[in-house]
């Protein structure tokens, strides 16, 4: 389809020419990053050094999904194993790049008890739940 276009500038001066335009289609929409899902069965690599196991698993999620794999890859997957919060923030601090740039959330904490991945049974202490594998789905 063929459109003719006129247009005027706030300087009167007139502007005008033909454009071809074609049907719109779902490839031609905006482009979104392709992101990769992880596996529905994740099997997990604990004897990973902290960083690639970040960067492997946790790179493309939101924060409060980081954090609950942080505290995972921190207790190596064992459900009641816990881990100090102040060594949570330690690790997060040395991986600001892989973890979004940021300072630690406290919210990110609270938010993944909202989603069962983790549990806190005594201020300070983090512990994560049978369902954490659920925050590597994004």
């Amino acid at each position: 389809m063929k459109v003719s276009v006129i247009l005027t500038d706030d300087k009167s001066q007139t502007f005008e020419g033909v454009v071809e335009l074609t049907p719109s289609t779902p490839e031609r929409k905006a482009k979104q990053k392709a992101v990769p899902k992880a596996p529905k069965d994740v099997s997990l690599s604990f004897s990973l050094p902290i960083r690639a196991f970040i960067k492997r698993y946790a790179g493309r999620l939101s924060g409060p999904e980081r954090f609950a794999v942080l505290v995972a890859y921190l207790c190596k997957g064992q459900l009641k194993k816990e881990v100090l919060g102040s060594e949570i923030e330690k690790q997060w601090n040395k991986m600001k790049p892989l973890l979004g740039g940021k300072e630690l959330n406290p919210a990110h904490s609270t938010r993944a008890k909202e989603h069962g991945w983790i549990d806190s049974q005594s201020r300070g202490k983090y512990v994560i739940c049978p369902g954490w594998k659920g925050a590597l789905h994004g």
